[in-house]
């Protein structure tokens, strides 16, 4: 039995636990400064100061130093678009020419690479010039090898160190790439079951079967499963080949045709010299679009699912979910919120919902941006309006500095930034797609951070454009719509669903990449300006390579052959991975000092 004494000790005792847990929270909330977005900060770089490459004039004289590209072709519009990308991306400047008998002799400063179209080189007057290119030290790319043309020309199979060809098409059931050619390490495409198939295998399988032979190195095969064809006899989809001093590379499939060649341009390039060292991003991010919506609009139906409310569907299971799987895969949050979806049914936002994820986002240091999406009722213009007046209504302060969009209305909304709703935004997202850069300005001061990837899918060639946008950039935005979570279609809509592909993605294909930054949008705004605008030159001296930086300092990636670094000067440097590390420069004149790496031998006992 307690005594009086006892009891009124437990009772003060708890008194002073609920005061001290009530206090601190109050505490807690009166120092959240949820009205005010401290991952927005205005880098003062804009379009006006954005990198551009020098004219390059192969028949004057090409300065010492100079990083330059040849492309020669002028039918692949997609191919050149991709290089001519990279080009502005690693800072190297490119020339033209239609076909290889209009490039002239290469100059003593030769190029970082030489892309050839493939129907740029059509006599044996050209193969002899291409030969002579690569025995000089130049680093060849032949994009999309046609068998045909091979089959007319036994110099040809020679220069890309082509042993047999066995058959002008051929079905693979898979892909591998060998580790180092990509960061992230080896890889393999290959479905072990029909769901596997259905649900990843959107590979091209039909492709031309070259074996090359000794002397060449083979970075990507097809896989022939169910077959006793030996490793080295699997069909080479990229090799290069040694020839004099210089490199040249074969690329089988238009895999060079859309943004994954981005990374493998990078790759090809590592593989040509005996260091590279190129600048990236470093910005990791998750983009939650049209999350949370502040309006109970399609209530009937999340009671019938969730037996809640839609708000309460977005506070009670959605955002918990959120945190969790962010936290679980250290990235940040960037929620584009949505006050209202429908504009005619009379349902208004609700300001609570406002003030409670301004104050969660807070906490958990997320951020907000604004979704330009809606299903009907209103202009984009009147959007824009009614959604300003909702936020002027509650008081609220808050400095939209990304805003969500589809990539077809892009160009609309640049000519509605002036509004005061979105006055402040300096980043623009949109879904994937190949119609525009994954990282440019689109605006004078406005840039345009794409998304890579679909959260709830991540197929094999998803997953291929993935491993190259972070080896060639170092830079993923990954996008989340949950707008089917509100107005589900099927049962696939449903959030178990699409939690479970989600959080299963994260975990299992983003985890080779945990040496890069999580950012939110705003925070990784100011870092893809330093990127777009700075330039560098580098060269080597012994085991010192020196770098010097025009515009603010950022990020490199150094990638080398058996060196490692022992210190460096004015920068700070992460190890990713074997050969491969991610250079943080703090002053505009960096050294970095290489060393051989070292060798352990292990003797039995």
């Amino acid at each position: 039995m307690v005594s009086k004494r006892n009891f009124f000790s437990i009772v003060i005792m708890m008194g002073i636990l609920l005061f001290l847990f009530q206090f601190s929270l109050l505490m807690k909330d009166s120092e959240n400064e949820y009205n005010k977005n401290d991952k927005l900060a205005q880098s003062g770089e804009d379009s006006a100061s954005a990198w551009e490459a020098d004219e390059v004039d192969l028949t004057g004289t090409v300065e010492a130093g100079s990083r330059y590209v040849i492309y020669i072709g002028s039918e692949n519009e997609e191919l050149k678009d991709t290089v001519s990308q990279w080009c502005l991306y690693t800072k190297n400047g490119m020339a033209e020419y239609a076909q290889v008998a209009d490039c002239p002799e290469l100059p003593e400063v030769l190029p970082q690479m030489i892309v050839l179209e493939s129907g740029s080189y059509q006599t044996a007057e050209d193969i002899a010039k291409i030969r002579q290119m690569a025995e000089k030290g130049a680093g060849i790319v032949f994009s999309e090898v046609e068998q045909s043309v091979l089959a007319e020309s036994e110099e040809l199979a020679k220069l890309l160190g082509i042993e047999h060809i066995v058959a002008e098409e051929t079905q693979i059931s898979g892909i591998k790439i060998f580790e180092e050619f990509f960061l992230g390490g080896e890889v393999t495409y290959q479905a072990q079951n029909e769901q596997e198939a259905e649900e990843n295998q959107d590979l091209n399988l039909n492709v031309p079967w070259y074996i090359p032979g000794s002397g060449t190195k083979v970075y990507m095969v097809g896989l022939m499963q169910g077959t006793d064809v030996k490793n080295e006899n699997l069909p080479a989809l990229i090799w290069r080949n040694a020839v004099g001093k210089g490199k040249v590379f074969a690329v089988c499939g238009n895999y060079l045709d859309s943004n994954t060649g981005i990374g493998i341009l990078d790759g090809i390039l590592t593989e040509t010299q005996e260091y590279t060292i190129y600048p990236v991003v470093n910005a990791q991010n998750l983009s939650v679009v049209n999350f949370p919506g502040f309006a109970s609009e399609n209530n009937e139906v999340m009671e019938q699912m969730y037996s809640r409310t839609q708000v309460g569907v977005y506070r009670d299971i959605l955002w918990p979910g959120l945190v969790a799987v962010s936290d679980q895969n250290n990235l940040k949050l960037t929620c584009f919120v949505m006050p209202q979806f429908n504009y005619l049914d009379g349902i208004e936002p609700d300001s609570n919902e406002l003030i409670f994820y301004l104050k969660q986002f807070k906490e958990v240091g997320a951020e907000a941006g604004f979704s330009l999406e809606y299903i009907k009722g209103v202009s984009l213009a009147d959007k824009i309006k009614r959604d300003g007046e909702f936020f002027a209504s509650q008081n609220s302060t808050y400095r939209y500095g990304a805003a969500f969009v589809n990539e077809a209305k892009i160009t609309g909304v640049l000519s509605l930034l002036s509004r005061p709703l979105l006055s402040d935004v300096t980043s623009i997202v949109c879904e994937y797609t190949e119609k525009r850069p994954v990282l440019s300005y689109c605006g004078e001061s406005v840039v345009l951070q794409m998304a890579t990837n679909d959260a709830v899918s991540h197929t094999y060639t998803e997953d291929l454009r993935m491993r190259s946008l972070q080896s060639a950039l170092a830079y993923c935005n990954i996008m989340l719509d949950m707008q089917k979570i509100s107005w589900p279609q099927t049962e696939a809509d449903s959030w178990q669903v699409m939690y479970d592909k989600f959080s299963s993605n994260l975990n299992t294909y983003w985890k080779g990449f945990s040496g890069f930054s999580a950012t939110t949008v705003s925070e990784s705004d100011v870092r893809v300006r330093n990127f777009l605008n700075m330039d560098y030159r580098q060269e080597r001296n012994g085991d010192m390579v020196s770098m010097h930086i025009s515009g603010e300092p950022g990020y490199f990636i150094l990638r080398t052959h058996g060196e490692e670094i022992a210190d460096t000067s004015g920068a700070e440097w992460t190890k990713l991975e074997d050969n491969a590390w991610l250079i943080k420069a703090e002053k505009e004149d960096v050294t970095i000092e290489l060393k051989k790496q070292e060798l352990y031998y292990y003797l039995p006992e």
